[in-house]
């Protein structure tokens, strides 16, 4: 796995530095570092394709799992699982291709080019769909370009010069006007009339992905699990001191999509699995600091035709 060796005196980044090539967005190549967040230090560790290398306890049947933030887990983890994805296969060894902002298109073209690039092609693959924003990111409006700006030959740079690469990164959302302030109930409620706007179109352009990944799999012979992740924003944010409450006829609606679609598409994927993350759980205990991860380590775990039999 060509997988670079840890060094434990390190200094931390302020910034995940991550890059888009015009065809997905990667992390670094064979490297090992930490990133500091609101919610404490990260650890990475990533092989010769850029893809984040979780060391398990099985190591003779790695997964390949393809997606974005979500699945990649741009957050610290201090409780088991190491990774949910343990929930489902469980202390194996788990290669994470895929950086935020990597739609689903992108992780077609990651997939596209682990298969070209492979001597020992996988032959089965994970995908995570994150609900919250995948729906988005598949219609053509959608510019990873300008969700990504740097390109993957700039991460050097971001290692060699990082305090420079952070004053230039900080100037350059000042005069783009780009700053963002965490505002979880605003963000929800525009997820949510976006949806309403646009589910027309997520559900022409759902289909045509789901077409796209049927021509890969045959293609190259794959067996491909499906592993969804629930929206944050079917979730009510306005109260930090109250239990969050899931709005299940909303989670119902946007899970309909999927039940529609995948009948037409009913031998594309082995295994289909959702996190289901209802809990009485405060903000802070379900979600990172920017309420758009999930963190807690214990969802419910729903696979197959139960997925579109929930009440």
């Amino acid at each position: 796995m060509n997988i670079s060796s840890a060094n434990s005196n390190e200094q931390c980044l302020a910034f995940l530095p991550y890059g888009y090539n015009d065809f997905f967005v990667h992390l670094p190549r064979n490297k090992n570092f930490c990133v500091k967040t609101p919610d404490g230090n990260v650890s990475y560790n990533t092989n010769g394709d850029g893809a984040r290398f979780i060391k398990g306890r099985i190591s003779s049947q790695a997964i390949y799992a393809f997606g974005e933030s979500q699945l990649l887990e741009i957050f610290p983890v201090n409780s088991e699982p190491h990774h949910l994805l343990s929930n489902i296969y469980g202390d194996r060894d788990i290669l994470i291709h895929g950086a935020p902002n990597n739609g689903p298109n992108e992780t077609l073209n990651f997939i596209k080019y682990i298969m070209f690039e492979q001597t020992n092609r996988p032959q089965n693959i994970v995908i995570g769909f994150n609900l919250g924003f995948d729906y988005f990111r598949i219609i053509p409006g959608w510019k990873t370009r300008k969700m990504v700006p740097y390109k993957s030959t700039q991460i050097p740079f971001m290692f060699n010069s990082p305090k420079l690469f952070e004053l230039l990164h900080l100037s350059k959302l000042v005069f783009s006007n780009k700053i963002k302030v965490v505002n979880a109930e605003k963000d929800v409620k525009k997820a949510r009339l976006y949806f309403k706007r646009r589910k027309a179109d997520i559900i022409a352009y759902f289909n045509d992905w789901l077409v796209s990944l049927e021509k890969i799999k045959i293609k190259n012979n794959l067996e491909i699990d499906l592993v969804m992740y629930q929206p944050y924003w079917a979730y009510s944010l306005e109260d930090d001191n109250k239990k969050l409450s899931l709005n299940k006829s909303l989670e119902t609606d946007i899970l309909e999509i999927f039940c529609k679609t995948i009948k037409i598409n009913s031998n594309l994927f082995k295994n289909i699995f959702y996190f289901d993350f209802n809990r009485e759980l405060k903000k802070e205990n379900l979600f990172t600091y920017d309420y758009r991860h999930f963190k807690y380590r214990e969802p419910l775990v729903i696979k197959n035709d139960s997925i579109c039999q929930r009440d």
